[in-house]
This record gives structure tokens, C-alpha cells and sequence, in this order.
């Protein structure tokens, strides 16, 4: 794919900008399901401890 050239400088294609966005989302999933299991693991702990 030909680069184009402004004044700022080079413009990156918008594949990559696809891709990051995918990439986002499925970090985002990802964190929201560890973030879920730490808060259910944290439950249990609780329930042991008090």
C-alpha cells in the first residue's frame, strides 16, 4: 500500500487502526473476566476470614 504524505507527516492506513481496535477489545474482555474472577475469589475469602 502507497504512503501518503501530508504536512504533519506520513498517514498510517486505517487496517491498523482495525486491528488495534480488535486488539483493545479483546484486552478488554479479558480484563473484565479477570477482574470478575478476582472479585468472586475475593468474595470467598471474605466469607472465610469473617
Amino acid at each position: 500500500m502507497n504512503q501518503r504524505h501530508c504536512k504533519i507527516g506520513t498517514i498510517r492506513s486505517k487496517d491498523n487502526i482495525i486491528y488495534n481496535t480488535s486488539n483493545l477489545e479483546k484486552r478488554y474482555t479479558t480484563f473484565i473476566e479477570n477482574a470478575y474472577n478476582l472479585m468472586q475469589s475475593d468474595a470467598g475469602l471474605s466469607d472465610f476470614f469473617y
